[in-house]
């Protein structure tokens, strides 16, 4: 950076709000938006559950980059890697690469054993020299101490199970666990949440995001199965949120995923769903499954779903042309 002052500087949610239009600012310079809301998280609306920290680069005091990193504030296993950036005025120095190191070793530093992070795929980034490896499409891994194998043990069979509903601290144990190479092709439908067996994530982080943002503004809720011994280690979710047109106060949308070794457990996350929709006098459920994902349809209909229409060929899994299947429960 030849003679020029660099600095990097930690900031931890929540930002003092004299910092926080400074640091919107700095992002909007290369995100015209984002998919988490960076006011109401710097303002640490999430902070009781969630550790945000931005990783700030100033040369000679003016900001030129930015990396962030999020993990749960209880017994965290998992962080995510968020809004890596540097001004195009200041690229190709280093600076994108060393702000992104710096915020997985705080992970790392908290207890933290693999990073998550998203971006498009192309031949090599920043994230390769730093010991990121590319999984599939925009998700890409990095093992942190004691962390090579960290999958194998968080999804490991027979470990003792909870409903809860899903809180922020979620949000890094979400994008770990749509990493996997989960059997049910699709895990949300109206999210566009897939599994990287069916075809190639365009998301890492942002899954969590998306789905949580659309519930919460519908109106819905959303329930986390996770294991007892480890209160932030998804094992799956589902979901419930009203459906659209003049009948929403009557009807719902219902959406669930499970790690193949928790496949049993999905009737209990479902039947928590399908009780709350009752209490809110939902009295027709829908959901839409994929044609192959003969699992997945085997949890709703034992959960009193059936079949009343097809979509044909509106899914691209494993690159062809499939159904959706639409099922009600009323």
């Amino acid at each position: 950076m030849n003679s020029e002052q660099f600095e990097a500087t930690v900031h931890r949610y929540p930002i003092d709000p004299a910092e926080r239009t400074r640091l919107i600012d700095l992002l909007q310079q290369v995100f015209p938006r984002t998919d988490v809301d960076w006011l109401q998280s710097m303002r640490g609306q999430y902070a009781d559950v969630l550790t945000t920290c931005q990783v700030v680069g100033t040369v000679d005091g003016t900001p030129v980059g930015n990396a962030s990193v999020a993990f749960a504030v209880d017994s965290p296993e998992v962080c995510v890697i968020e809004d890596v950036i540097t001004v195009p005025a200041a690229r190709r120095r280093g600076i994108a690469r060393t702000l992104t190191e710096r915020a997985v070793q705080i992970a790392f530093d908290a207890g933290c054993r693999v990073a998550y992070l998203g971006n498009a795929p192309i031949a090599s980034s920043v994230y390769e020299q730093i010991g990121f490896t590319r999984l599939a499409g925009a998700c890409m891994r990095r093992p942190g101490p004691g962390g090579e194998d960290y999958e194998g043990v968080a999804f490991a069979p027979g470990q003792r199970t909870v409903v809860r509903e899903t809180s922020w601290g979620d949000l890094p144990a979400v994008a770990c666990l749509m990493a996997q190479p989960l059997g049910p092709a699709l895990a949300h439908y109206d999210q566009g949440l897939v599994s990287p067996l069916a075809a190639a994530p365009q998301r890492a982080v942002s899954n969590f995001t998306l789905v949580k943002y659309a519930v919460e503004s519908a109106g819905g809720n959303m329930w986390s199965l996770v294991s007892a011994d480890s209160p932030h280690r998804v094992l799956g979710f589902v979901s419930v949120m009203p459906g659209p047109g003049p009948l929403r106060e009557h009807t719902g949308r219902c959406e669930v995923t499970c790690h193949d070794q928790y496949a049993a457990d999905a009737s209990a996350i479902l039947e928590t769903a399908i009780g709350w929709a009752g209490e809110q006098g939902m009295a027709l459920l829908e959901a839409f499954v994929a044609e192959t994902d003969s699992t997945k349809r085997q949890w709703f209909e034992a959960a009193g779903f059936v079949e009343v229409a097809r979509l044909p060929g509106v899914l691209s899994i494993r690159d062809r042309r499939v159904d959706a299947i639409v099922l009600h429960r009323g």
